[in-house]
């Protein structure tokens, strides 16, 4: 993983920094060449941030370009045991690397990365079916079966993988690959172990979102207010109870007073994120 996200920074890097064309090679073109490809995707381009950029990623650059899903997850006895490599797993892992050093920065939860993980091993729809286009379209999967994307757009579906702290990040993300910046996907590999403390993590999820749900609610207020002391300030200026100078200062003073308390919410809803253990 580390060796993972290392080279996905370096391509970035070279992309975003030097200007330099990048070439990624590999035998087939069709496992790790596509991990790193993507990974510096999602550091670079904040579209592949945002749940449906996501779910384009994954379909251009996983199902489209080749990944034998099949025979890496495959059976792991006999001939086709050699051609197993959980290289998916890995992608979605790293990615939750990414997510959990810049929480604010996607769209969707790892609730997301879980769901990909599990249909890409079994599922009762054709997005993960086959090797390559050629054996889906010789299967007829695509009018044989349905696809995961369009259960997941569903409305009622789609917002259970929303994240409530989900702020749009236009610049470049540069993730840590430190070794105390990685951390085990404890959602994935313990769901099962830990299944309480999952519960409260969902617990800590929903919290958040209602703190936002309120944040959202008074920054609406505010403006009201603001525009409502405006339209007041110009009446008293026209009224000659109010000079000009005041109306100007008091305006400023109402909006540090707003960023400060925006500020304190905006570090609350951070405090609660990395107050939980799991997510630490």
């Amino acid at each position: 993983m580390k060796e993972a996200l290392n080279t996905a920074c370096l391509v970035a890097q070279l992309l975003e920094r030097e200007g330099s064309p990048v070439l990624v090679v590999e035998a087939e073109a069709r496992d790790l060449s596509i991990l790193v490809t993507s990974l510096a995707l999602i550091i670079l381009d904040p579209d592949t941030r945002t749940l449906h950029g996501f779910e384009a990623l994954v379909e251009r650059e996983w199902v489209q370009a080749g990944h034998p899903f099949w025979s890496r997850h495959g059976p792991t006895q006999g001939e086709a045991g050699g051609q197993v490599a959980p290289v998916f797993l890995l992608f979605l892992d790293c990615v939750f690397q990414i997510y959990s050093q810049f929480p604010c920065s996607f769209e969707f939860t790892e609730k997301l990365l879980v769901v990909l993980a599990d249909h890409s091993v079994a599922s009762n729809f054709g997005t993960f079916l086959c090797d390559c286009e050629k054996e889906r379209q010789e299967q007829r999967v695509r009018e044989e079966t349905v696809s995961l994307w369009s259960y997941l757009n569903q409305v009622e579906i789609l917002c259970q993988h929303l994240n409530p702290l989900y702020l749009p990040h236009p610049a470049v993300i540069w993730p840590s690959v430190a070794p105390m910046s990685l951390e085990l996907w404890t959602m994935y590999f313990l769901r099962w172990v830990q299944a309480p403390a999952l519960a409260a993590v969902a617990q800590e999820r929903r919290r958040i979102g209602e703190i936002v749900e309120r944040n959202k609610a008074a920054q609406v207020t505010a403006t009201r207010l603001r525009r409502e002391l405006q339209e007041l300030m110009e009446e008293a200026v026209q009224l000659g109870i109010l000079e000009k100078e005041e109306e100007v200062e008091d305006l400023e003073y109402v909006v540090k007073e707003e960023e400060t308390e925006a500020e304190v919410t905006s570090n609350e809803m951070v405090n609660v994120v990395k107050s939980h253990p799991l997510e630490v």
